[in-house]
């Protein structure tokens, strides 16, 4: 027989779900002030969950580990297992669901309904303050909405188990609140992107205990644990412990930031964001995990300063959905213009989702370096691929072939997903191309040029090649018209030397093979 106390069954209010975060170190009342609560609370209303399911004395692996690190031999005796909160869409008893899972009839619930209608898990950690452990909830809807679309490239699939049923989040990425004893922000941050990395590469999961034993192994500003927080070069060496290389990018004012992180966003990557957050001293850690693009551009430039960079997709991301420990999973910061904070120039502001106690206003997030686990055979930076990419957008703008809507989207990607992308895309001059059955290398950058909303050309760039070289490999167009335009400016033999100088020798000649001139 299951025990009589084994789950809890509860109707969802923002009271339940208090009262299901609280343990005896920490009451429900101090849970109704509690940020994080809060963020969630409103989270699981706009999935329109109805139905919460405690599980009692649960063992989470991840709390274990930080248990054993530290909280086991403190004089306070805190309890080693946690409650797992489910969230279902579906109203149920206690007892239709102790029917499904003895295996009996009940015809108000059955194994599919709770499959269909499993919204995600949250752990309730039995801390005194930072209680809510290891999340995992589906994302918003992205389906169309006020001109924008939300995507969530950095997610995956994870399943739970419910007394022997199998339950399943499609797309998500794991989550948990900061706890300043063992994993500070940046902890949590890095945590994150590696569950990311592991589906993408193959990589391990430690978990945030072990993140911070192994940045402070080579640099240690102050002692590991209690964690105060992690220095960039103690977030590298984290990254590398995992068998991944951290990509720095600090960020200046003519960064175009938007495109940057969609650009290691398409191939799923995580992005971790530090941050100055207006009224903040320090510097603050998310995980960039989705947008939301908009059909057409929200800003006029992603970039401060007298020089514009390339008119970029980044142009039209009008928010960016991070996992901020100190908030809650997929919070929405909306994209602002350029300006100054603190005596520097930035080239973007976040705005969100933290507010201002006094006010009530969201204060603003203002990036200043990006960190992203990749592959060691990533090689080629999106920086590196922004330069060749200005080389053709030079020499072909002279063809009249931009225009003031022209836009470049670029984005780091597989050799599996793009000729997937091609495939599903249908168009006739990728297929005719024969791209589909040449061989390519396992991650490429995939840069493409649009012009009024029509494919003009693409370009496909070997990410795992040398910054130095060149690392283009093949140029396809999509428009005919626009290829007769850029062949007549080759052929034009006066121009051979100025256009050599601007792209470089093979670029050029891969540019003529492109156009069939001979």
């Amino acid at each position: 027989m299951m025990p009589a106390d084994a789950f809890t069954v509860k109707q969802f209010t923002a009271d339940s779900l208090y009262e299901s975060l609280s343990n005896d170190c920490f009451s429900a009342s101090q849970v109704r002030k509690h940020r994080q609560a809060n963020y969630l609370a409103g989270y699981l209303q706009e999935l329109q969950v109805l139905t919460v399911v405690v599980e009692h004395d649960y063992t989470d692996g991840d709390y274990l580990d930080d248990y054993a690190a530290y909280y086991v031999k403190c004089f306070n005796q805190y309890q080693r297992r946690c409650k797992r909160l489910h969230f279902f869409t579906e109203a149920f008893s206690s007892p239709s669901l102790r029917a499904v899972i003895n295996g009996e009839s009940s015809s108000e619930l059955d194994e599919d309904t709770l499959r269909a209608t499993y919204r995600g898990f949250a752990v309730a950690r039995p801390l005194p303050d930072a209680i809510i452990g290891r999340t995992v909830l589906c994302t918003y809807d992205e389906t169309r909405k006020d001109g924008a679309r939300r995507f969530y490239p950095a997610t995956k699939k994870y399943e739970a188990n419910l007394f022997g049923i199998r339950l399943g989040v499609p797309k998500s990425l794991a989550f948990q609140e900061q706890d300043t004893v063992l994993a500070a922000c940046a902890t949590v941050a890095l945590w994150s992107s590696f569950h990311m990395a592991a589906k993408l590469f193959h990589t391990p999961m430690p978990t945030p205990a072990a993140i911070t034993r192994s940045a402070n192994q080579l640099v240690r500003s102050q002692r590991p644990i209690p964690s105060r927080g992690l220095v960039v070069q103690q977030m590298c060496s984290a990254i590398q412990r995992v068998s991944l290389e951290p990509e720095v990018i600090q960020i200046r004012s003519s960064t175009p930031v938007s495109s940057v992180l969609y650009a290691y966003l398409g191939i799923g990557i995580p992005v971790i964001l530090g941050v100055k957050i207006e009224g903040e001293k320090s510097m603050h850690a998310v995980t960039v995990v989705g947008y939301s693009l908009h059909d057409d551009r929200v800003h006029q430039r992603e970039e401060a300063g007298e020089q514009a960079n390339l008119a970029m997709l980044g142009l039209r991301i009008g928010a960016f959905y991070v996992h901020d420990d100190q908030m809650g999973p997929f919070a929405r910061a909306v994209v602002t213009a350029s300006e100054e904070y603190d005596g520097t120039t930035y080239p973007i502001s976040l705005e969100g989702p933290w507010k201002d106690k006094a006010t009530g206003k969201l204060r603003k997030m203002y990036p200043c370096v990006a960190i992203l686990p990749v592959y060691t055979k990533i090689r080629v930076t999106f920086v590196d691929v922004q330069k060749w990419v200005s080389r053709i957008d030079t020499v072909l703008g002279v063809c009249a072939l931009g225009h003031a809507s022209s836009e470049w989207d670029i984005r780091l990607t597989t050799t599996n997903d793009y000729k997937k992308n091609v495939r599903a895309d249908g168009s006739p001059a990728v297929r005719s191309s024969g791209v589909l059955l040449e061989q390519h290398p396992r991650f490429l950058w995939r840069t493409l040029f649009e012009t009024n909303g029509s494919l003009i050309y693409e370009m496909l760039i070997d990410a795992t090649d040398m910054a130095r070289s060149f690392p283009v490999y093949k140029i396809i167009w999509h428009d005919n018209e626009a290829r007769g335009v850029a062949r007549n400016l080759i052929c034009e033999a006066k121009l051979k030397s100025v256009l050599v100088s601007c792209l470089t020798e093979p670029f050029y000649k891969m540019l003529c093979d492109s156009c069939a001139v001979r």
